[in-house]
């Protein structure tokens, strides 16, 4: 059995993501607990609460609904 990724998987690297894409289901196991592990830590670092979460520039967008609130400030900043 070969684990295929889609785009769900979208907090995978580019290196990450060509590298499970061959491996075996069964070797690829341990590799995608460790990134989980490690994304986890890291939103629970930057103060993630939820999904869909947003940050930019330290600033958290939490929720489908702030989307426009995040598009803003994208707007704003690249000005």
């Amino acid at each position: 059995c070969m684990l295929y990724c889609s785009h769900s998987f979208f907090f995978f690297n580019d290196t990450a993501t060509t590298e499970i894409y061959t491996l075996s289901l069964h070797d690829a196991l341990p590799i995608l607990k460790k990134m989980y592990d490690e994304n986890t830590k890291e939103a629970i670092t930057k103060g993630v609460f939820g999904a869909p979460t947003y940050i930019l520039q330290k600033e958290i967008f939490w929720g489908q609904d702030r989307i426009d609130f995040l598009e803003r400030k994208l707007k704003k900043i690249s000005q």
